[in-house]
């Protein structure tokens, strides 16, 4: 199978001091529209997403809980899942061995660092990790550093 993501979600705090009222229970409605809009820029270049299975997605991939999908076979590997109540300090992982969907996954990765659910996210990728990253940033119509192109 070959490549895999890796993610971590922030660190337990010290016992006794985890305010209740500050745990995430779900995801913002900012980062799910976001997640949502990755969905269909990857879809309009044709990246289609599969269920565990790699078949055919027959429920949302998107909750305000969970995001969900695989690729569809013949390139579906593991499932990515990202969940917003997942305990703090619990990691996580994905093969996606290259999949289509492997750009899309280290999309949302980022998006959930910089929302606050992920403490950081890595992979074993190497030069394939730049290939993805330049896929999607065509798709986005971004430049090399992430940056918005000049119409």
């Amino acid at each position: 199978m070959g490549y895999a993501l890796y993610w971590h979600y922030h660190k337990p705090e010290p016992k006794g001091t985890v305010d209740l009222k500050s745990l995430r229970t779900a995801f913002s409605p900012e980062f799910i529209s976001k997640v949502r809009d990755a969905i269909k820029v990857a879809s309009q270049a044709g990246i289609e997403l599969g269920d565990w299975e790699g078949c055919p997605l027959k429920e949302e991939a998107v909750t305000d809980t969970v995001i969900k999908f695989n690729g569809l076979k013949p390139e579906s590997c593991e499932t990515f899942t990202i969940t917003a109540v997942a305990p703090q300090g619990y990691w996580d992982c994905c093969k996606t061995n290259y999949g289509k969907y492997t750009a899309l996954c280290m999309e949302i990765l980022q998006l959930a660092v910089e929302d606050g659910i992920l403490e950081n996210w890595s992979s074993d990728g190497g030069e394939g990790d730049v290939e993805c990253r330049e896929q999607w940033n065509k798709l986005y119509k971004r430049n090399s550093d992430g940056t918005k192109e000049q119409d």
